[in-house]
């Protein structure tokens, strides 16, 4: 049986060099991918909306 995707949309962006160049440090610091970063961030930042919309 295959396995089910997760993660079934792309969502394309544009950064800076230096954004792009810090992402990558922390990135590789941490030893995770880009996407999975980006990814913890903005379902951080909705579940912190939704919290402050729930006050």
């Amino acid at each position: 049986m295959a396995k089910k995707k997760k993660y079934t949309a792309m969502v394309a962006t544009m950064l800076t060099p230096e954004t792009l160049t810090k992402l990558e440090e922390i990135t590789e610091e941490q030893e995770v991918s880009k996407s999975e970063f980006i990814r913890e961030i903005v379902e951080a930042k909705l579940n912190e909306k939704e919290t402050n919309n729930e006050k």
